[in-house]
This record gives C-alpha cells, structure tokens and sequence, in this order.
C-alpha cells in the first residue's frame, strides 16, 4: 500500500508526475472524485509519511490524501471507467427522454388548445421530473464518489 498526500503543483515546478505512475494515477483520481478543475497534471503527490509531508500538514493550505494499492489501481483502471461511461449513457439518454417529453407535452397542451377541451390534462398531472426523476442521477453519481473516497481513503484537509 502507497500513502499519499496530493496538493497543488507549484506552476514554477517542471517535474510532472510521467503518465502511468502510481503518483500520477492518485493525483488523477483525486481530481476526478473531488471535481478538481484543470488537468491532473497540475497535481503534485508526495509520500504521506516524512518530512515534505510533515511541511505540507503544517501548512495552512488544501491538500488531500489518498491510499493506493495494486487492487485499487486496477479498479481505478478498469472497473471505473466502465462506470462511469454507464453513468454518462445513462444521463445522456434522460437528457433526450426529457426533450421528447417536453415536446410531447407541448404538442398535447396544443392539441388541447380549443377551449371545448381545456382542463383534460391539468397543468400539475404529467411532471417531466416526476416521470424521470430530477436528482436521481446525481444522487447516483454522489454515492459512487462516496464509495470512490471510501475505496481510496480520500480525505480533504483545510
């Protein structure tokens, strides 16, 4: 097991962790799970144990850190991804599920138009969120970043 603290690369820094590491893979699944905006490259990690860790916790700056072993590397590698491409279609297929909706309702509420049939369909009785489900999506989302941090030991700290 590899612990690591990951924080802020100093924009002056020219060592990058190279692509495949372990160091590089943390700094990556920190900046995904925390939503970390810019690329993963503009992280640094560091041993969690010794004296740049030590300076680093004394600081009063945001850093995170993060368990890393051979098993939760390969999830990251492959399980992950997989996940959140399923994650993706099935966000992306709401989306066009809500814009049919919309445009039926709306072709219904026109249909609907001629007084003689006002009142047929109530304004409160089809709900595109109700039918969908507003938030479930994002609450999936939020429980799979949960068991991410769980998985790793993702801990934010300052």
């Amino acid at each position: 097991m590899s612990k690591f603290l990951i924080l802020p690369r100093d924009s002056d820094d020219p060592k990058v962790h190279p692509p495949g590491t372990i160091e590089a893979t943390a700094c990556e699944i920190v900046k995904d799970t925390f939503r970390i905006p810019g690329a993963a490259d503009k992280l640094q990690a560091i041993p969690g144990l010794g004296p740049a860790a030590s300076i680093v916790r004394l600081k009063d700056e945001t850093y995170y850190s993060i368990e890393v072993t051979k098993k939760t590397l390969n999830i990251w590698h492959q399980v992950i991804p997989e996940i959140e491409s399923a994650l993706n279609d099935v966000s992306n297929t709401l989306v066009t599920i809500e814009d049919d909706l919309y445009r039926s309702m709306s072709d219904l509420n026109d249909a609907l138009s001629d007084k003689s049939f006002s009142g047929v369909v109530p304004d409160d009785t089809i709900s595109v969120w109700a039918t969908i489900g507003e938030s479930s999506i994002k609450e999936i989302d939020d429980a799979f970043r949960d068991k991410i941090k769980e998985l790793y030991k993702l801990e934010k700290f300052n």
